[in-house]
């Protein structure tokens, strides 16, 4: 979970457009997915699940859409 996630998968993610870490960790990412964006953490989960049979990450997916529009955020 340490290691880097922009060493394993490409596009590279850069948290530091957000203020967070230019080469974040797998779990930085898992930890973070509206942060990181939804298709980073579905690599993470994806490659976790595939790595040990006792982990599964099935199910829904984080998507990189925010239920709220600007203006609800905002209140």
């Amino acid at each position: 979970m340490t290691q880097s996630y922009n060493a394993l998968f490409d596009p590279d993610v850069d948290g530091t457009k957000k203020g967070g870490v230019a080469n974040p960790t797998l779990q930085q990412v898992l930890d973070d997915p509206q942060f990181y964006g939804g298709e980073a953490a579905n690599n993470v989960a994806a490659l976790l699940s595939a790595a040990h049979p006792d982990v599964d990450f099935t199910g829904d997916r984080t998507e990189d859409t925010c239920p709220l529009d600007a203006d609800e955020s905002n209140n």
